[in-house]
């Protein structure tokens, strides 16, 4: 969107400035060099991604590929509204049938929420000595820190 107003050009200006001076800690960053030259490339354009989607990221932040796969579509559909998803909202006409559509959201979301407080922690020793000092909400993040081995019994490998 463009800028029309002095209010949204000074934001826009400084968050150009921020991205400036946050740039050359990026590029020091071990986490950056890890990546290729053309992965550099592509997330110096923006593109997160850097060629892979989010099933290798799931595996690779240590989600299990099957749950994954199996969940990240039914709850994409939801967001973007495909057809089950409108069907299902649209029939959540009373306060019990949302709270039973919702419930189940509610338990992957939390799974997900407590898998990336620990693996945000474990990429950046700031975050880990806050999650390390979380009390409560650090033993319900490791009650829900649910990894890829912990489903594999859900999941036999395929003969």
């Amino acid at each position: 969107m463009a800028a029309t107003t002095d209010e949204a050009r000074t934001i826009r200006q400084t968050a150009k400035d921020d991205a400036a001076a946050l740039w050359p800690l990026i590029q020091s960053s071990p986490h950056f060099q890890n990546y290729t030259d053309s992965q550099r490339k592509s997330l110096r354009k923006g593109d997160w991604g850097v060629g892979w989607n989010w099933n290798d990221l799931a595996v690779e932040a240590g989600l299990h590929k099957t749950y994954f796969t199996s969940t990240y579509p039914f709850l994409s559909g939801h967001v973007h509204s495909d057809f089950i998803g409108a069907i299902q909202n649209g029939q959540a006409s009373t306060l019990q049938i949302q709270y039973m559509l919702g419930s189940g959201h509610m338990m992957v979301i939390v799974m997900l929420l407590g898998h990336f407080a620990h693996h945000y922690a474990s990429l950046f020793p700031p975050a880990k000595h806050v999650l390390l000092g979380a009390g409560e909400a650090r033993v319900i993040a490791e009650k829900w820190n649910l990894r890829a081995e912990d489903m594999d019994f859900l999941y036999p490998p395929h003969d």
